[in-house]
């Protein structure tokens, strides 16, 4: 156990763009996981993803998974939904999590995620963001 407590002190900000699909939840096929952030090695705390396609994401659901230097585990999965379709004039979708408990412990570790369907038009980008623990 650490005699001194780790706070949240540098930023951080990482970001993938998922436009291929992959529907391997356990994370064994790795093909179309995409990396967002790799944490550090005194550990880095990811306080909220925030997922904004610039097109239509079509129906699918977005896979966030850890990945611990082995493999890839899934640590949430978000229903996107369709909420462009049969529409040219709707928002880019944008939905967010907010964690509580969401630490990448040394540099080992990292957040990634995938899409289980091919956007009908445009990208799916995910955004980490949280900050390192000194």
């Amino acid at each position: 156990m650490a005699s001194t407590p780790a706070f949240p002190s540098a930023g951080r900000l990482g970001r993938a763009v998922l436009s291929a699909a992959t529907t391997d939840k356990t994370g064994a096929t790795t093909v179309n996981i995409a990396d967002i952030l790799t944490g550090v090695a005194a550990g880095t705390r990811i306080r909220r993803v925030v997922i904004q396609a610039d097109g239509n994401p079509a129906d699918c659901t977005l896979m966030l998974f850890v990945y611990n230097g082995t493999d890839y585990r899934l640590f949430d999965d978000i229903d996107l939904g369709d909420q462009a379709a049969s529409s040219t004039t709707v928002v880019g979708y944008r939905t967010e999590r907010v964690y509580e408990d969401l630490i990448l412990p040394t540099a080992s570790f990292r957040i990634a995620a995938a899409i289980t369907v091919v956007p009908t038009s445009g990208n799916v980008n995910v955004w980490a963001l949280g900050a390192d623990l000194t």
